[in-house]
């Protein structure tokens, strides 16, 4: 039967460590004047192997992330957020109505700041809502670009205003009149905002 720990031996007035690597192959480090420090020794290569191997696996896991669409990514993260039912509803409206329709169908690393910038300013210029609740709308986008690598926002995810957070954003005084009204769903669950109209209505 193969090893699977660490273990030393006795080779002559000297030490040697021996160890497995991924394959459960055997294999050694020598020269050491007892037992104890071959032992380490061989634990310490050991260990430097198992970092190896999850690195690859980590750059293997990014790699298949990045060919998952942004519609695909979002439904497996979204359950995941521990945030309050309210603070879900609030952050559904942005997804489901700006970043869902423009990026659903895109790989992740296909996102490019460029592109997002444009679509931020398209959103404010063009079709008229606020710069706050856009620029949360693109928070939003950060968030979920960045969970898809672990440790920080990807290449994909640099257009970000600024890091984003889970949770609810601070409220900022606007001066003026506000340039959308907001509309909610009979259930009273999700609102989201559209241009006033004329009769008032949503």
């Amino acid at each position: 039967m193969a090893r699977t720990q660490c273990f030393a031996e006795k080779r002559g007035g000297t030490w040697r460590g021996r160890y497995p690597d991924a394959d459960g192959r055997m294999r050694s480090t020598s020269g050491f004047p007892t037992r104890n420090k071959a032992l380490q020794a061989a634990r310490a290569e050991r260990a430097k192997l198992e970092n190896e191997a999850a690195k690859n696996a980590a750059k293997k896991e990014r790699a298949a992330k990045g060919k998952t669409t942004l519609a695909e990514w979002i439904a497996e993260i979204w359950p995941t957020w521990d945030i309050e039912l309210t603070t879900r509803a609030n952050y559904s409206a942005p997804i489901r109505l700006f970043i869902l329709p423009e990026f659903g169908d895109r790989p992740l690393v296909s996102l490019k700041r460029e592109e997002i910038d444009a679509w931020e300013r398209a959103l404010v210029d063009e079709r008229g809502y606020s710069v706050e609740y856009i620029r949360g709308a693109r928070r939003r986008l950060h968030t979920i670009l960045a969970d898809a690598v672990n440790g920080g926002p990807p290449a994909s995810a640099a257009g970000a205003a600024k890091p984003a957070r889970i949770g609810p954003t601070p409220r900022r005084r606007r001066s003026g009149p506000p340039r959308t009204t907001r509309c909610c769903s009979p259930s009273g669950v999700a609102c989201w905002p559209v241009r006033p109209s004329s009769s008032g209505s949503c």
